[in-house]
Order: structure tokens, then C-alpha cells, then sequence
């Protein structure tokens, strides 16, 4: 039988020094990958990275394209105009 031990952190714990989680988080006990696997994660994680960026960019653009938008940072605000 194939066993993996799942691992609850609580907020604020972490197990690298000097940074501090930000959530609840989980780990997974005695589950490696191949070199060939993280190659796979890391081009999935950048094609799907880089296609929600172009995504988000056309969004933003198609909503604010032709708008004077303040010249500083502000919210999205779904229930009111700018």
C-alpha cells in the first residue's frame, strides 16, 4: 500500500526562517518528482501564468481603453463608477 502524509500549518507557521506564511497551508510527506516532472510544472505554470496575464490585459484594456483614468492607484470597485 502507497501511504502520503498530508500536514496542516496553521497561520503564521512555516518552516523556512525569516518568512511567515500568509494562510493555512499544507505540505506532502515522502513525495518526490522527477527532474523531467519539474520541467512539466514549471512550462504548465508558465504557459497558464502567461496566458492569464493576456487575459487580464485585454480585459483591463477593453474596460479602460478609452477612459481618463486617475494618474494614481485605485480599487476595483464592481458596484460604482470611478
Amino acid at each position: 500500500m502507497l501511504a502520503r502524509k498530508v500536514r496542516i500549518e496553521p497561520l503564521g507557521q512555516i518552516k523556512l526562517e525569516g518568512f511567515r506564511s500568509v494562510g493555512v497551508g499544507w505540505s506532502i510527506r515522502n513525495y518526490s518528482f522527477t527532474i523531467k516532472q519539474v520541467r512539466e510544472f514549471h512550462n504548465t505554470a508558465h504557459d497558464l501564468a502567461s496566458r492569464l496575464h493576456r487575459a487580464v490585459e485585454n480585459l483591463a484594456n477593453e474596460l479602460y481603453e478609452d477612459m481618463d483614468l486617475p494618474r494614481k492607484a485605485f480599487d476595483l470597485k464592481f458596484d460604482e463608477g470611478l
